[in-house]
């Protein structure tokens, strides 16, 4: 069994880049919140733009923003003008990239403990 173990070839250890993986996950995180943060003010200059039962404004645009891009679209608030249906279609597509290399720097985090 000795010599079975002496015959196979070691391979060094080589550390994983867990720094870095972290380091990507709080850089998404932040831009994931500023960029909730500008389309919340973004929906709340044009919130007459939307049909939604009147609440508070700035609790209805981070719905509404969430809730748009997870892509969950429950329909109680919805873009009714054309440039309020362009500015969702933009917020769901750079929102999907944001959710896209924050669970990829996730699941790599993992991977890599």
């Amino acid at each position: 069994m000795a010599v079975m173990r002496d015959l196979k070839p070691k391979t060094a250890q080589v550390p994983k880049p867990q720094s870095q993986t972290s380091s990507i996950i709080k850089q998404v995180v932040l831009l994931l919140v500023m960029y909730l943060a500008l389309n919340v003010v973004i929906y709340s200059f044009n919130k007459d733009k939307f049909s939604r039962m009147e609440t508070h404004p700035v609790v209805d645009a981070l719905y509404f923003c969430i809730v748009t891009m997870c892509t969950i679209g429950y329909g109680d608030i919805a873009p009714e003008t054309p440039l309020a249906k362009v500015f969702s279609c933009v917020f769901v597509l750079v929102g999907f990239g944001f959710i896209d290399i924050l669970l990829s720097g996730v699941v790599n985090y993992v991977l890599d403990l």
